[in-house]
């Protein structure tokens, strides 16, 4: 084996550790009846041994699959979420997650497809309760205000519910939305791409009175306050000395939904009534 190949085998194999033993390994001295009958019908209780135990070690596997998994996707969620995806080492995601080193390339292949796959399993929740909400808030009545709550509430809120479940997604997607690193906009972008947040026509229709470029600057507006709200600097615990209380989440969403509402009933900009 060449310099070259020890060094790639060493860096995208698996070690041992992370690959589920060969369950023939574990039958070699599994008895069987002479005549070649079992207890299940005509086949031997050896093959029928070997087969269960080779079910079992699959769902075993699939288990320990699924945990190492879950394991390093939350200790890169935290570490990129506290020192930024550019900083943290495969090394360090691999320490906090209490695997080896080897597990991340056998899994994820490159570090950034781990901070993707970070993305997608939260995006991918909040996306399935934005649908549901708006599909519980229709029918939509353009010129009712209630009905126009309830659709920002409904692009709103999972990410708020989420915000309080797992505080280091919400800041990591405040970070990664304004983070310039090739890499890290690739992977926003290919999650965001499956997950569209969309603009419900309803909420166009209900400032009907604004032309696109004053709608769209104002809804701009929005996803900046929103950013802002998730990217959770403390910066506005310093401004207001504690003014502002960040426990109480639906009471924060019905602030900002008001304040939404507001924006986009106003007047059009100046100079561009008429």
């Amino acid at each position: 084996m060449t310099g070259t190949t020890a060094k790639a085998v060493a860096r995208f194999a698996a070690s041992p550790d992370d690959q589920p033993r060969r369950q023939t390994d574990l039958v070699e001295t599994a008895p069987s009846r002479k005549n070649g009958h079992g207890l299940f019908g005509g086949e031997s209780d050896s093959n029928v041994l070997e087969r269960t135990i080779e079910g079992d070690m699959s769902k075993k596997s699939d288990k320990t699959d699924t945990s190492k998994r879950d394991l390093i996707l939350d200790a890169a969620e935290h570490l990129f979420s506290q020192k930024g995806f550019a900083t943290v080492t495969t090394r360090e995601i691999a320490s906090q997650a209490n695997v080896s080193l080897s597990a991340l390339p056998y899994y994820f292949g490159s570090k950034q497809e781990i901070l993707r796959q970070v993305l997608d399993r939260r995006l991918s929740e909040i996306q399935g309760k934005r649908a549901a909400m708006l599909s519980e808030a229709a029918p939509i009545d353009p010129e009712n205000p209630h009905s126009m709550r309830r659709i920002l509430e409904a692009l709103l809120k999972p990410t708020f519910i989420m915000s309080q479940e797992h505080r280091d997604f919400t800041r990591l997607l405040g970070a990664v939305s304004i983070d310039p690193n090739p890499d890290v906009q690739a992977a926003m972008n290919e999650v965001f791409a499956q997950y569209p947040t969309g603009l419900p026509a309803e909420l166009r229709k209900s400032a009907s009175h604004l032309d696109d470029e004053d709608f769209f600057w104002r809804f701009y507006c929005i996803l900046g306050a929103m950013i802002y709200i998730q990217s959770d600097t403390g910066r506005m615990d310093e401004m207001t000395r504690g003014k502002i209380d960040f426990s109480r989440p639906q009471d924060n969403l019905d602030r900002i939904v008001t304040f939404m509402l507001w924006g986009l009933a106003g007047p059009p900009s100046s100079g561009r009534e008429g």
